[in-house]
């Protein structure tokens, strides 16, 4: 560049590069090291002298501040009040203010994922909770529902069921049992025995209807059908109930320890369907629950009683043990041919004293 050309240049901002060696000054050892790296510049050309003198008036271009220490350049080298100091300044807060940002917006999005982890939670403790009032395949319809209307539906849901097979297991005597207890007692050794079955569904292809203070209710064939195996599953469930139970400790029982249950199992047509607007409940309906209900009220303590219908099916499927009790008064239906349940031929359960 020649002497006139620079001239005109002036006030022209510029940018040049240093050649590949500088002096680098280290302030551990307070001394000065070479190193290949070059100095981006930018400045302007300045006439020192009107004859010929001409210096170049210019600062560091750095990416980010890391490199000001990289080059052995300090912010106190450059002027006080140089727009360079200036930009590096708020530069170096800009940066700040950026990086507590960034620190909150991340502290925002763990608690909002912590919060969508609990929505999950209680989500799917709702579904239990629902899953235990209305079969599964209803809630997944009531889930999905687009709008009031198909709600409304779900819980105007009535179905009839062609044959199912019903179970009620009550509590003998319980009135009197309770009589020596506590209301907490009470409600102790009730929820020890309706958690122990619950505990037992599970093994079974049935359904538990309800269970209200001393009677409990199960159901299988509905919702789901199963041809004639729900008056195995519900028969092979009741030799197990009765077995375990008989051998329950519930230590509010005073004296004896144990609690005594009466089973009635009856097989027929019923209707289902979602009760209520509050709490709604899975209900089924029919004389097949009231034959049932009259199975259990009229049998003995540790005795399963089945009606007509239950035993043919039991005897067609095979592996269970039946004895004729004989013909007994039942409420409504007159005299009818009853029978006890008392064991299995599966290789595991031979009867319910095994």
């Amino acid at each position: 560049m020649s002497f006139p050309t620079a001239l005109r240049m002036q006030d022209v901002v510029i940018e040049m590069e240093s050649v590949p060696f500088l002096l680098i000054y280290n302030p551990r050892t307070h001394a000065r090291v070479l190193s290949n790296k070059r100095l981006l510049l930018k400045g302007e050309l300045r006439q020192l002298s009107a004859t010929l003198i001409i210096y170049i008036s210019s600062t560091p271009t750095l990416s980010d501040l890391h490199e000001v220490e990289d080059i052995g350049f300090y912010l106190s080298d450059l002027p006080l009040h140089s727009g360079s100091a200036d930009l590096a300044s708020n530069g170096w807060h800009s940066y700040n203010e950026i990086f507590q940002h960034f620190q909150q917006e991340a502290e925002k999005s763990k608690q909002l994922e912590e919060l969508h982890q609990q929505q999950n939670e209680w989500r799917q403790r709702g579904d239990t909770l629902l899953g235990s009032m209305i079969p599964r395949y209803l809630l997944d319809k009531l889930k999905n529902g687009n709008d009031e209307t198909t709600s409304t539906t779900l819980l105007q849901y009535c179905e009839p069921y062609d044959e199912v097979t019903l179970m009620f297991v009550r509590l003998y005597d319980f009135t009197k049992v309770c009589a020596s207890l506590s209301a907490t007692e009470t409600l102790r050794a009730v929820s020890v025995c309706w958690s122990t079955i619950d505990s037992l569904t599970d093994y079974y292809d049935v359904l538990k209807v309800e269970n209200r203070a001393e009677e409990y209710m199960v159901a299988s064939g509905i919702p789901k059908l199963n041809g004639h195996q729900h008056a195995a599953e519900i028969s092979g469930l009741a030799l197990r109930i009765m077995r375990t139970i008989s051998a329950l400790d519930v230590p509010q029982i005073p004296s004896t320890g144990k609690l005594t249950i009466r089973i009635g199992i009856s097989t027929g047509p019923v209707v289902g369907g979602i009760v209520g607007l509050h709490l709604p409940r899975f209900c089924i309906f029919g004389d097949t629950v009231n034959t049932a209900s009259r199975m259990e009220s009229t049998g003995l303590p540790f005795r399963i009683q089945c009606a007509p219908k239950t035993h043919d099916l039991l005897k067609e499927l095979g592996g269970f043990q039946l004895t004729e009790r004989g013909l007994m008064p039942v409420k409504g239906k007159g005299e009818m041919m009853v029978y006890w349940l008392t064991g299995q031929d599966d290789g595991k359960n031979t009867s319910m004293n095994s």
